[in-house]
C-alpha cells in the first residue's frame, strides 16, 4: 500500500519524456534541486539533511555515469565519464567538510552541463523536425 506522501509524490509526477535527452536534463535538474536544498541544509547546520541530500546527488551521478555507452558514445562518453567521476568525488567531500564554496562551485558546474544538455535536447529536436 503506498503512503500519503508517495501518492503526492506519484501524483506530481510529470510523464516520461520520450527523448533520452530529455531524461538527463530531468537528471540535472534533480541534481541542481538537491544541491541547492543540501546548501541550505548547510547553512542552516542540518547535518542529516545535508547527507541526505548529498546522498541523492551521488545517486543520480552514478546512474548518470552508469547509463554511458562508451562504444557508441566514444571519446564523449570517456569525457563524461571523468567528469561524473570527478563530481562523486566532489560531493563526498562536501558531505564530510560542509564546504559551501566547493558545493558552489560543483552546482555551478552541473547547471553548465544541464544547460549544454538543454541545447543538445534543442538540435536534436530540430534535426528530427
Amino acid at each position: 500500500m503506498i503512503d500519503r506522501q508517495g501518492q503526492m509524490e506519484m501524483e506530481g509526477c510529470q510523464s516520461i519524456p520520450e527523448q533520452p535527452v530529455q531524461i538527463v536534463i530531468m537528471l540535472y535538474d534533480g541534481l541542481v534541486t538537491f544541491l541547492m536544498k543540501a546548501m541550505a541544509a548547510i547553512r542552516n547546520g542540518n547535518i542529516s539533511e545535508k547527507s541526505l541530500y548529498l546522498t541523492r546527488v551521488l545517486a543520480i551521478v552514478e546512474e548518470l555515469y552508469n547509463s554511458l555507452n562508451r562504444e557508441a558514445g566514444g571519446e564523449i562518453a570517456e569525457k563524461l565519464g571523468e567528469l561524473y567521476s570527478y563530481l562523486m568525488k566532489e560531493v563526498s567531500v562536501i558531505n564530510l567538510t560542509s564546504d559551501l564554496e566547493r558545493l558552489q562551485k560543483t552546482l555551478d558546474l552541473i547547471v553548465s552541463l544541464r544547460e549544454a544538455w538543454k541545447e543538445a535536447g534543442t538540435i536534436v529536436e530540430g534535426a528530427e523536425a
